[in-house]
Formats: C-alpha cells, structure tokens, sequence
C-alpha cells in the first residue's frame, strides 16, 4: 500500500475557504431567473378591451378593434395531453399555465389585419386570468390549422 500525503500551508486554506464561501454566496443569494424576468416581461395588466388592443399592438399584430370570441374557458387539469401539448408552446413564450390548470380564465379572440404571410384567416388568442395575460397563440383557420407562439422568438 502507497500512502501520499501533502502539507498546507495556511494561506492555501484560507484561498479555498474563500473559494467556498463565494460558491456559496452565488448560489444562495436569491435572484431573478432568465425565465422569470422574461415571464414578468409579458405579465401585464389587462382589465378593458383598449388594454388587449394596445397589448396586441406591442407585439406586433393590427387586430380588429372587437374581438370576434370573447368568454370564459376552463384551463385544463395539468395531466391532460391536449394541455401538456398547449402549455408546451406557452411555455416557449414564457408563459406557463400549470398553476392555473383547473381554472377559469377570459379567451379574447381578435382577427390580424396586418400578418406579413399575407393569410387573412389568423386569429390572435390571448388568455387573461385575473387581469393579467397569462397564455396566448395565433392561429389559422385554413385548411393547414397552423398554431404558433403569440410572442415572437428572439
């Protein structure tokens, strides 16, 4: 059997004690998470029709001034597969709906006039629970059904 050993001196302690207390302090230090900063970017506050409009027009989209659709829908219990598959793509755009699974929000459906595809059949849906936006996706009528994010990738 081989045994090796190594003397410390002190200050080699005291560099790695440092080491250790500013690991530490990284770690426990509460911040902001990229996810959340981007989460709170989108949460805004929406309690009128004026409110969604100007919301739409932030992120790019000219919708008609009513909406087409507006009621109550009841989120999906989180083990459902059509919301593992919605909250998916809620989740690419920062949103994530698990925490309201089961309850009832406000869908507002508004036509796009401005969508440079030139498709005159896109839909912006925007899901608002206690007037904060919460979800959201355009969609298509036509014959493909395409579904895509509400907030534009970076």
């Amino acid at each position: 059997m081989m045994v090796i050993t190594k003397k410390f001196k002190m200050r080699d302690i005291l560099i790695f004690a440092l080491v250790i207390v500013a690991i530490l302090a990284v770690l426990l230090i509460p911040g902001k998470s990229p996810e959340t900063e981007s989460t709170q970017e989108t949460k805004t506050e929406i309690s009128t029709n004026e409110d969604r409009i100007a919301y739409l027009q932030q992120l790019g989209y000219e919708v008609e001034q009513s909406p087409l659709k507006e009621r109550e829908v009841r989120i999906p219990d989180a083990e459902d597969p059509v919301f593992t598959r919605y909250n998916a793509l809620q989740l690419s755009q920062g949103f994530d709906l698990t925490q309201y699974a089961g309850k009832v929000a406000k869908q507002f459906v508004y036509r796009i006039l401005n969508d440079p595809s030139g498709d005159v059949d896109l839909y912006a849906t925007i899901l608002v629970y206690d007037n904060q936006v919460i979800g959201g996706d355009v969609a298509s009528k036509s014959a493909s059904g395409v579904m895509r994010a509400l907030i534009a990738q970076q």
